[in-house]
Formats: structure tokens, C-alpha cells, sequence
């Protein structure tokens, strides 16, 4: 049974590269991929450089706070540059799909106030 399952799992295999040679979107979007978690990882170091991106609590729950510390100041960040395009660079030509309209729109809390 094993052999049959390794078997199958080289066939999948070669039917996935035969598919990642000829599709070039699928490569695409892997790339998208890819770079977006680079630069998610580059915002994180960025932040985190005046300890070298060292991590110096010794506790576990220590850790545990800074990091989650760290991925609520990177989305803060990534937030702040998709609401305000001006300050990171970018112009965007649709309005943005989380403008206070669209929210309170979506929203219930923000809809009944």
C-alpha cells in the first residue's frame, strides 16, 4: 500500500510541474504570493530593527506579547498605507472599498450610531 501511495504522490507530482511549465499565470500568481510575504516580513524587520530583530524576553508569554505586539503594529502599518495612499506612494483612482460609507454599510455597530 505504501509503495502505491508513493507511486501516486510522483504522479501528482510530475502532473503538478507539467502544469507549472505551461501555465504562466500560475506562476504569476505565485509570484504575487511570494512577494507579498517578503515585504510583509521586510516591514516586520523594519519595525523590529533597534534590537537587531531579536527577540530578548526570556519567557514564552513574554514572546508570545511582543510578537503579537509586532503583527498588530504591521497591520496598523499595512492599514494606514491602503486608507492613505498619498503617504505610501500610490494614487488609487477607485474609492476604497472600507471608506466609512461602505463600512457603515457592512457594519451593525457602526450602522446604528
Amino acid at each position: 500500500m505504501a509503495a502505491v501511495l508513493r507511486e501516486v504522490g510522483r504522479i501528482e507530482r510530475s502532473l503538478f510541474m507539467l502544469d507549472w511549465t505551461t501555465d504562466p499565470d500560475m506562476r504569476r500568481r505565485a509570484q504575487v504570493g511570494l512577494n507579498k510575504g517578503e515585504a510583509h516580513h521586510a516591514l516586520k524587520r523594519a519595525i523590529n530593527f533597534h534590537q537587531r530583530g531579536e527577540l530578548r524576553d526570556r519567557t514564552g508569554e513574554g514572546q508570545h506579547y511582543r510578537i503579537a505586539g509586532l503583527n498588530l503594529l504591521a497591520a496598523i502599518i499595512i492599514y494606514w498605507n491602503t486608507q492613505n495612499p498619498i503617504w505610501s506612494g500610490r494614487r488609487r483612482s477607485t474609492p476604497s472599498p472600507t471608506s466609512s460609507r461602505n463600512i457603515s454599510r457592512k457594519s451593525v455597530r457602526l450602522g446604528s450610531r
